[in-house]
């Protein structure tokens, strides 16, 4: 019983409850620092920050278009996979499939500033995750992101789910509805360790830096009926 209190402190417990019944009825995401999970990256940001400021094991393939990716992403940074360790994280996870959940897939990008002649890779458009709908995404900033250097930014679950209903799934088809998804987003700016979880059925995009980089760890979660062992790889 000691052990339960200390690692789920009940005023901690019933504040993240409460903001996930917010993720879950309204917005369709969910924000939290480290006042929420006290996650600590160990050393996770420095590592990817090694990698990408050497060009080591990264792939360069988009970099004009404003992306860089993070090759072998858990082989090479080892506690990537440490914040399903985090009872917060755990705990919400499991509330939200009602079940237990497995780690599909890690990827870590750095998205970087790009010149005015060149075009931005595909997910700075308004887009929904062409996934399952019982999947769920997990972004961890890996460094301070401001509005100035690459946001993730999200359309409630409301805006998404109205345009959805129209038939409305496409790029191309959601650019006519800038205006009414813009009216209805929010740029999603924290410090490194900030979490933030959402559906396949919230419209979103990332947004090029304007100054500096934004680096970030992104996992797809599914339920499973088994737990699943969380080591250096995804297994």
């Amino acid at each position: 019983l000691k052990i339960y209190k200390y690692l789920f402190p009940k005023k901690k417990l019933n504040l993240n409850l409460k903001k996930f019944k917010d993720f879950l009825n309204n917005k369709g995401f969910i924000v939290l620092d480290s006042s929420d999970t006290s996650f600590s990256l160990n050393e996770v940001d420095s590592d990817a920050k090694y990698f990408f400021d050497n060009k080591l094991e990264t792939d360069h393939s988009i970099e004009n278009n404003g992306l860089i990716r993070l090759k072998n992403s858990c082989q090479n940074i080892n506690n990537l996979l440490d914040i399903f360790k985090n009872p917060v994280i755990d705990n919400l996870l499991k509330q939200y499939f009602q079940s237990e959940y497995y780690v599909y897939s890690s990827d870590v990008y750095r998205t970087v500033p790009i010149e005015s002649n060149q075009k931005a890779f595909d997910s700075t458009q308004w887009h929904f995750d062409n996934s399952p709908t019982s999947m769920l995404k997990l972004f961890v900033y890996l460094s301070d992101v401001d509005k100035f250097n690459g946001p993730l930014t999200l359309a409630n679950k409301k805006i998404s789910k109205k345009l959805k209903k129209r038939g409305l799934f496409l790029r191309e088809d959601l650019m006519s509805h800038n205006s009414e998804i813009e009216n209805n987003m929010q740029l999603i700016i924290g410090k490194a360790g900030t979490v933030i979880l959402f559906t396949p059925e919230n419209i979103h995009k990332a947004t090029l830096p304007k100054i500096g980089h934004r680096d970030v760890a992104v996992f797809l979660i599914y339920p499973s009926f088994k737990k699943q062992k969380i080591s250096s790889s995804v297994e």
